[in-house]
């Protein structure tokens, strides 16, 4: 015990690292020092997400709407020549579709909001998608330019982009 304060200094263990002290009430309380130190490598305690992890199951469904809109939406070009030569239609014709596509697509932000504001997030989310996989099946069986104008520019660009592609990216906070 120190003379001058009648404070007692905290007793050390036999490894060099101080002892845990025992309070007034009985409890046993570390001292600062040991708090302060490394974990050993067998004591790392991760934190628990407060979701339980599902937060990365979003993050990656949203990586992947991004993924498979962008992907279609910006490699159209690769597409191009090959509609053009087996529909045998105009270049001027076939860049419609990707500009019917893209030109929905970003115009479909109202018509989402409402939606999500009237449905929810994952309702709107999931119903895009849906709709979208029948526009890119629908496209399968295209016989001409002009109906790739309402399966690829129109279903695809409204339905699967707008509505899944918009709505998930605002919503997450990843755009």
């Amino acid at each position: 015990m120190d003379s001058q304060s009648g404070a007692t200094a905290a007793p050390e263990a036999a490894n060099g690292k101080p002892a845990a002290k025992e309070a007034k009430n009985g409890a046993v309380v570390a001292s600062d020092r040991a708090l302060s130190e490394e974990p050993e490598d067998d004591e790392w305690n991760m934190p628990v997400p407060p979701d339980g992890g599902w937060g990365w199951m979003v993050v990656f469904a949203s990586f992947m709407i991004h993924v498979i809109a962008d992907g279609v939406m910006y490699t159209f070009g690769i597409f191009y020549m090959d509609i053009t030569t087996n529909f045998g239609s105009t270049k001027a014709e076939t860049s419609w579709i990707a500009s019917i596509m893209q030109g929905v697509t970003f115009g479909a932000g109202p018509l989402v909001s409402g939606l999500v504001n009237r449905y929810g997030c994952r309702a709107v989310c999931i119903a895009g998608a849906f709709v979208g996989g029948a526009g890119f099946v629908l496209t399968t069986f295209a016989q001409s330019v002009q109906v790739m104008y309402v399966t690829i520019g129109l279903v695809l660009g409204e339905c699967e982009l707008g509505l899944c592609s918009g709505e998930c990216g605002s919503q997450s906070g990843l755009c």
